[in-house]
């Protein structure tokens, strides 16, 4: 990981507050252009920092980073159901 990630690593926090669903791009580990396409952004960036390659990521919104899993339950709490495999259906 370069400086540049790093930096995202600890603001991460930060701009999913500010910046949900938006990119953005860090030079030298400051954040340098922030729009709605990836292109856009760089294109801003490099204008910026001609010399340097900038990193670009689309900072994630809350509900895309939501667990979705699903919850085991415990044999005896389940619901007799088909898809189980010591599923009955004579009982």
């Amino acid at each position: 990981m370069d400086k540049d990630d790093l930096w995202v690593v600890e603001h991460f926090s930060e701009l999913v507050t500010k910046y949900a669903g938006k990119y953005v791009a860090v030079v030298n580990e400051q954040l340098v252009a922030v729009g709605d396409s990836r292109r856009d952004v760089e294109t801003k960036a490099r204008e910026v920092q001609p010399d340097k390659i900038p990193s670009v990521l689309r900072v994630p919104r809350e509900e895309d980073m939501v667990c979705r899993c699903r919850i085991r339950l415990h044999a005896s709490q389940r619901l007799p159901d088909a898809n189980y495999p010591d599923h009955d259906p004579e009982s």
